[in-house]
């Protein structure tokens, strides 16, 4: 299986129209550009709680109908679940917000669900949502360097066999799609913090190491983004020290 082969028309997720989008621009159209505002959504229903509980670690990933969030971790037993949730501290689930209909909705999902469920990375390919690396656990002692795909509209998850130079399997990476492949860059063992630059190539699935010229320190919990000719990367840092902003590594 190929990631050009996981691609799907286009269109919402959740069957929504173009006039979702609208009447979400519409009705936030007073919001001026560079401001937070938070949005008054539904909390409870006669069947409980309907929607994502406190977390951390999780990922947020958005189409222009409705923004997903999945993953995460919460030591507190009674925000998490705990109860009812058998993968306490964190959460085996993946939520989507509508943006037309204001409303929360837990996915039931299918196939092979990650179990790495923190601080992993998360984009959307087309209607999949792309899973890779993450931890469990306690943090660093079950890591993952593989990939995960969740394809949105049959709500069935799969792992995507690859091959070549795989990256370690790590936590706190940043990744990105770009020109054809996705790039893996930083994350940490638990014990390691590293600078490493891997990318797949989505139509044959194979890892790739590049071999930087005077790569930054090694580093977890930062983020990338691309301009069709550079990576970027943006803060991050290891258990002793943080990374300014006031220098971008390219």
């Amino acid at each position: 299986m190929t990631m050009d082969g996981l691609k799907v028309t286009r269109g919402q997720p959740d069957g929504s129209t173009k006039m979702a989008e609208t009447d979400w621009d519409n009705k936030y159209s007073p919001i001026s550009v560079r401001k937070f505002v938070r949005l008054d959504t539904p909390t409870k229903t006669g069947s409980g709680t309907v929607f994502p509980a406190a977390r951390s670690g999780h990922r947020c990933v958005a189409d222009n109908g409705s923004l997903y969030v999945y993953g995460g971790y919460n030591p507190d037993f009674e925000e998490n679940n705990g109860t009812v949730n058998m993968y306490y501290p964190l959460f085996r689930e993946l939520w989507r917000y509508s943006f037309s209909s204001n409303a929360w909705t837990k996915l039931s999902t299918g196939g092979n669900f990650p179990t790495e469920l923190a601080s992993m990375s998360v984009l959307l390919h087309g209607k999949n949502l792309v899973v890779f690396g993450g931890t469990g656990v306690p943090f660093g002692d079950t890591n993952s360097n593989r990939i995960s795909v969740c394809n949105l509209e049959r709500k069935e998850w799969c792992e995507v066999s690859t091959s070549g130079e795989l990256p370690q399997a790590i936590y706190g990476q940043a990744m990105v799609t770009c020109n054809g492949f996705l790039y893996v860059f930083g994350g940490t063992t638990g014990f390691e913090y590293n600078s490493d630059l891997h990318r797949l190539h989505l139509k044959d699935c194979v890892w790739e190491k590049l071999e930087a010229h005077k790569p930054p320190s090694g580093r977890y919990r930062h983020e990338v983004a691309y301009d069709d000719s550079r990576l970027y990367v943006l803060g991050g840092g290891t258990s002793w020290v943080c990374y300014s902003f006031d220098q971008m590594v390219t």
